[in-house]
C-alpha cells in the first residue's frame, strides 16, 4: 500500500515536470530517467510522457538532444509497436 501511495503522489508531478519548458528541469529529468523510468507505468509513458520527452529531439541544445536519445533506451520498452515504428523511428532516422 505504501508503494501505491508513493506512486500516486509522484506520478502526476513527474508528468507535469516533463511538460515544463525549463531546460534545466528537463535536463535533470533526462539525466536521471534510469532511476525512475523503469517504475513508470507503460500506459503513462505512452500517453502522457513520451510526447514531451520526444520534443527533446528538436531542441536546439545538443546535450538535451543526446539526453533525449539516451532516455529512449529506458522508455522505449514501454511504448507500443505502433508508436515505435510510426513516431520514434522518424526521430532516429
Amino acid at each position: 500500500m505504501r508503494e501505491e501511495a508513493r506512486a500516486a503522489a509522484l506520478l502526476p508531478v513527474l508528468v507535469r515536470l516533463f511538460g515544463s519548458s525549463d531546460r534545466a528541469l528537463r535536463r535533470a529529468l533526462l539525466e536521471n530517467v534510469e532511476l525512475y523510468g523503469p517504475d513508470l507505468p507503460a500506459e503513462l509513458v505512452e500517453k502522457r510522457v513520451y510526447a514531451d520527452v520526444a520534443a527533446g529531439f528538436q531542441d536546439g541544445n545538443p546535450y538535451l538532444r543526446e539526453l533525449t536519445l539516451k532516455a529512449m533506451a529506458v522508455l522505449a520498452p514501454k511504448l507500443s509497436q505502433k508508436l515505435l515504428s510510426q513516431d520514434l523511428l522518424k526521430h532516429l532516422a
